[in-house]
């Protein structure tokens, strides 16, 4: 903006004293735009009108006739950015306050009503030390080293992003089958201290791939109703011996998960898994769980298994399994329950089945199995419950040990197989 004034300056030359013509002078004459004022005041008056334009460009200019042009002009300026709002300290690993505003968050996303299945004092939500709190337990440093809530169906809604900031945790199990709903919280990628974390809901949205951060992880079962695939950096989980997932994942196994070989106990159910089994799952040599039931899982089953010499049970009923049942899997000495059910599995009962001596259950039945139930299946001495039926093209043999075998099984529908031409 530019403030112009202009007039005959000559009327009062001088007038501070200061030995030249100039703004101050001019000042003299001009008050409140345009009133004259005596010369007494020039200084007062000066003073006043510079600080009003502080921020300003003064430039004086004469013309022949002696007229005194002067132009005041707001000096540019460079915008300042406003302060920035306080951010508030980010919860770290040495905070106790984190803690408990962690845990008043979680208390925040239950359905108040339900804690009376609990009694009266679960301490959930007040004042009180956190070691009171049911299910709360702390370390010697005072931080919270394990909650373990099972609410029944209703208690829990939802996992605040908070819960990320319990970064001494160890064990974290939370049940609530009902309404427990929403994502897993990116953030408990953050609990690297975590061994044990059991969420059992009715989880939406994808396993969020952060859980691979967890490296200090034994145990991880997590049961929802999840989309997406397993993350592959479920890899990392090196130290990892059970895994359990449920739910409608899609996507393939990860041949990664070849490489947990700490794993005991593996089981992806109750989902729309893909793909083949992979070979590699068969390097799993501490296995004693391998379920792959309820999906959509094709190809052959592989022979790799047959190297879990540590298997007890081996579940892959309800999906699209094809090829030969492999031999190798006589190799399983210590299998007590064989389910291989609801697949399309063609061919042959291999007679290494026979070596199982510890089977208890085999479930073979509604596939495309086909020729005469092997003899040496007689050698199972343990077995309780026989399911063969529902393989059109298998049939039972004239055969007194098989016939004698059958005798002590106390489940069984060979009844329901044709006899052998």
């Amino acid at each position: 903006m530019a403030l112009l004034w202009t007039t005959n300056a000559n009327a009062c030359s001088d007038l501070d004293g200061n030995g030249a013509v100039d703004i101050a002078d001019f000042l003299i004459l001009v008050n409140d735009f345009g009133k004259t004022m005596d010369c007494s005041h020039a200084q007062e008056f000066s003073l006043v009108i510079q600080n009003q334009f502080a921020n300003a460009v003064w430039d004086t200019s004469r013309n022949a006739a002696g007229v005194l042009t002067i132009t005041i002009t707001e000096k540019p300026t460079t915008p300042i950015d406003p302060p920035e709002p306080p951010v508030e300290p980010p919860v770290t690993d040495n905070s106790p306050e984190g803690d408990r505003q962690a845990l008043m968050d979680l208390y925040n996303a239950t359905n108040k009503d339900y804690w009376s299945r609990f009694g009266t004092n679960t301490y959930w939500g007040s004042d009180e030390p956190l070691s009171r709190w049911r299910g709360v337990s702390l370390n010697e440093s005072g931080r919270v080293d394990s909650i373990y809530l099972h609410g029944g169906s209703r208690l829990i809604k939802y996992l605040p992003e908070s819960i990320g900031n319990l970064t001494h945790l160890k064990h974290l199990y939370l049940r609530s089958t009902d309404t427990l709903v929403g994502p897993i919280p990116e953030s408990m990628g953050n609990l690297t201290r975590l061994e044990y974390l059991e969420l059992d809901g009715r989880f939406k949205g994808a396993i969020p791939a952060t859980l691979g951060n967890l490296q200090s992880l034994k145990d991880l079962r997590l049961y929802g109703e999840f989309i997406g695939p397993i993350p592959e950096s479920f890899s990392n989980l090196t130290q990892l011996e059970k895994l359990a997932l449920r739910g409608n994942l899609t996507g393939s196994i990860p041949t990664s998960l070849g490489n947990l070989v700490t794993l005991t106990s593996l089981g992806l159910y109750d989902g729309n898994l893909t793909g083949p089994i992979p070979e590699s799952i068969g390097n799993l040599s501490r296995l004693e769980y391998l379920g792959l039931s309820q999906n959509n899982l094709s190809g052959s089953i592989p022979t790799s298994l047959g190297n879990l010499s540590q298997l007890e049970y081996l579940e892959l009923m309800n999906n699209n399994l094809s090829g030969s049942i492999p031999t190798s899997l006589g190799n399983l000495s210590k299998l007590k329950g064989l389910y291989l059910s609801r697949n399309s599995l063609s061919g042959p009962i291999p007679s290494t089945l026979g070596n199982l001596q510890n089977i208890s259950e085999l479930w073979l039945d509604n596939n495309q199995l086909s020729g005469s139930v092997p003899e040496s299946l007689a050698n199972l001495k343990s077995v309780e419950s026989v399911y063969l039926s529902g393989n059109p093209n298998l049939c039972w043999p004239a055969s007194q040990n098989l016939q004698n075998w059958v005798l002590y099984i106390t489940y069984e529908d060979i009844a329901k197989l044709g006899s052998c031409p």
